[in-house]
């Protein structure tokens, strides 16, 4: 007894034939390295910009009361006294500046205090802020608020990314750090 096979009924094992039984079937061809990395990538940047976006979120929320305002008017006002002493005038907006920056993002990222890596990319970008005041030429001329307040938001906003990369980087943010 023979059997005969049409060329319809031949079965084809070649990876051709598998990568299009697998789509007919239903189940999804294999995937390379590439994407697969891509897609971590992906992942990674998107846990990122959520911590940033509830960073954010909570630094819209701060509102200062009166007695803490004056404080720091008081404050700035020594401030400014001691470097017109020493002729260091030029300096008072960049550190006034800097100073605001980073007590506004040690308030908001307080919770992180008790992370080595914190302390440690803080000093690196203050040490950076430092190196950046005393290189730049600054002026006694006027500069509009907007320039500042857009200079400090380009500021607060990269190092918010910053920490949040770190933070993803080192695990993520764990059960007692809750995001708001």
């Amino acid at each position: 007894m023979s059997i005969e096979i049409n060329p319809s009924q031949r079965v084809n094992s070649g990876p051709a034939q598998r990568r299009n039984d697998r789509r007919k079937a239903g189940s999804k061809p294999v995937q390379t390295r590439g994407a697969s990395v891509l897609r971590s990538l992906k992942r990674f940047l998107r846990q990122a910009f959520k911590v940033v976006k509830n960073d954010v979120k909570e630094a819209k929320k701060i509102w200062l009361p009166w007695p803490v305002v004056l404080s720091l008017m008081v404050f700035f006002e020594l401030c400014y006294v001691l470097l017109k002493h020493y002729g260091f005038v030029r300096l008072y907006l960049p550190i006034l500046n800097s100073v605001g920056v980073f007590g506004f993002l040690f308030y908001l990222k307080w919770r992180l205090r008790g992370h080595s890596w914190f302390w440690i990319t803080m000093a690196v970008v203050v040490t950076l802020h430092v190196l950046l005041i005393l290189a730049v030429p600054w002026t006694n001329k006027w500069v509009p608020a907007m320039v500042s307040a857009s200079v400090d938001s380009l500021d607060i906003c990269i190092v918010f990314w910053t920490l949040a990369i770190i933070e993803q980087l080192s695990g993520g943010p764990r059960d007692n750090e809750t995001e708001v």
